[in-house]
Order: C-alpha cells, then sequence, then structure tokens
C-alpha cells in the first residue's frame, strides 16, 4: 500500500489502522507480511441495490395502473389500492 500511495509501510499500515479503528474501512493488517486484506460489503450493496430496483418496480406499477385507470375508469373497481 505505502508504495501505491508513494509513502512508507509503516505510514501506508498507521493511515489504514486508523481508518479500521474509525470503522471507516474494514480490513486485516498482517504486519508480518504487510498486507492488507480489505472485507468487501458488496453483499450489504447488491441487498441495496436489489431494494432499489424493486422500489422503482412498485413505484413505476403504480404510476401504469394510475394511467391505466385514467384511461378505463370502469377498471376501478378492481383497483386494490383504493379502499
Amino acid at each position: 500500500m505505502g508504495g501505491f500511495l508513494q509513502i512508507a509501510p509503516a505510514q501506508a499500515e498507521k493511515i489504514v489502522s486508523t481508518m479500521v479503528i474509525e470503522k471507516r474501512i474494514t480490513a486485516t493488517l498482517d504486519q508480518e507480511t504487510r498486507f492488507i486484506e480489505f472485507e468487501s460489503d458488496q453483499p450489504q450493496r447488491r441487498l441495496a441495490q436489489y431494494n432499489s430496483q424493486i422500489s422503482h418496480l412498485t413505484n413505476d406499477l403504480n404510476d401504469l395502473i394510475t394511467e391505466i385507470l385514467k384511461v378505463h375508469p370502469k377498471l376501478q373497481k378492481y383497483d386494490v389500492h383504493r379502499v
């Protein structure tokens, strides 16, 4: 990491350890090998993306139903959203 950031390895380790302590990142530091293993939050990110897509889909579906009911008002008796 130090080479990538063009800083001393000790300085890179300090920066990463501070970020881990502050919970800004999730990672494991191996001081012997000087490796940093970053943990991915990919499952949470995928779930958030899925939830967002479902939300957009249901909103689009509601908009579509509203437009259909404007054109065909007789179908309102089948609209379960209006109670």
